[in-house]
């Protein structure tokens, strides 16, 4: 006689078939719910919060086992229990790779012409596809060619439209322009951002890197600045290497100040609604003697602040706010 696994094939598969579509289910739900429970660490080197994200996986995985091994309980017959506790992380990992392996890019020249955000690139042209599952359609995303072309007044060699849905495009500039004002170089990407959903709305300069002997403000930069809008009407300028850095400090006349300026907020008038910096030696404001690399700051307020280990008089102070006229020195938490 049959054992009661046995007589009943279709059956059994139409229940492993529940068992791992309940499977996979479980493993989505714990999958998007630990994006918000699971411990916060970066890559500083902090054991602790390594450690910590450590034992949270190991205690999500015994959470998964456990459940995967009621589910196979309620399921599956007694005698069915084991196989498919064993076969179904299989089948999972088999179709975690399928999925995989349905993304991906081509890089090619083209045989022919081909058009990019309405702009039509050359025979011979890089270009590179990408595609977000096995049966989607590949979508053109950057081309590249040696020949200039123009779009919407800008000159340009190749462009990178992957963020086009959100009015973004990057584009390799052919030679050093003025854009909207800023004097934009071809070292790393321009950004052009469409401010209006129209159809026939401008592009305009989002993002640049600024030639080195720009002015502004009447701020002389004489070092590569990198430019970018965001979603502000405010210009953010920082240097090449970062907001947080400079690795190569440049001396910089701002507001009567040498000041390596490490970030500067411009408003569409080109007046400096802000900055932020190193001071480049030491100096004295209002009796107040200050070391050099002394952080410095500008607020829109026409407030200044100058955070340092200084001394007036015998007293300690770290952080000294002044007034426009850089007088009526007081403590930044008075």
């Amino acid at each position: 006689m049959l054992s009661q696994t046995m007589r009943h094939p279709w059956r059994n598969l139409a229940r492993f078939a529940l068992l791992l579509v309940l499977s996979v289910v479980l493993t989505l739900g714990l999958y998007h719910g630990s994006e918000s429970w699971s411990p916060r660490h970066g890559g500083t080197g902090d054991t602790t919060g390594l450690a910590s994200g450590l034992l949270f996986l190991a205690q999500l995985a015994l959470v998964w086992i456990a459940a995967l091994a009621l589910l196979a309980r309620l399921v599956m017959p007694r005698g069915l229990r084991l196989p498919s506790f064993v076969a179904v992380p299989v089948l999972l990992g088999l179709l975690l790779q399928l999925h995989q392996s349905g993304f991906g890019k081509k890089e090619v020249y083209s045989a022919g012409p081909v058009r990019l955000m309405d702009l039509e690139f050359p025979k011979g042209s890089f270009a590179r596809y990408w595609r977000d599952g096995r049966f989607a359609p590949w979508r053109l995303s950057f081309v590249r060619t040696e020949q200039t072309l123009d779009f919407h007044g800008v000159r340009i060699h190749a462009m990178n439209a992957e963020s086009a849905q959100i009015g973004l495009v990057s584009v390799a500039l052919a030679g050093e322009q003025t854009l909207g004002g800023w004097r934009c170089t071809t070292r790393g990407d321009a950004v052009l951002s469409r401010r209006s959903e129209q159809a026939d709305a401008d592009w305009e300069v989002d993002a640049c890197e600024l030639a080195p002997d720009m002015v502004v403000g009447q701020v002389a930069l004489n070092a590569p600045f990198w430019m970018n809008y965001g979603s502000s009407d405010r210009v953010q300028l920082v240097p090449r290497e970062g907001p947080n850095e400079v690795r190569n400090p440049v001396c910089q006349r701002v507001e009567g100040l040498d000041v390596m300026l490490t970030e500067m907020t411009v408003d569409r008038d080109g007046r400096v609604a802000s900055w932020q910096g190193l001071a480049c030696h030491a100096g004295y404001a209002s009796g107040y003697g200050y070391p050099r690399r002394a952080r410095m700051a500008r607020a829109e307020d026409d407030t200044y602040t100058i955070e340092a280990d200084m001394s007036h008089e015998g007293q300690p102070l770290y952080c000294l706010k002044l007034d426009a006229a850089l007088s009526h020195p007081r403590s930044c938490y008075d």
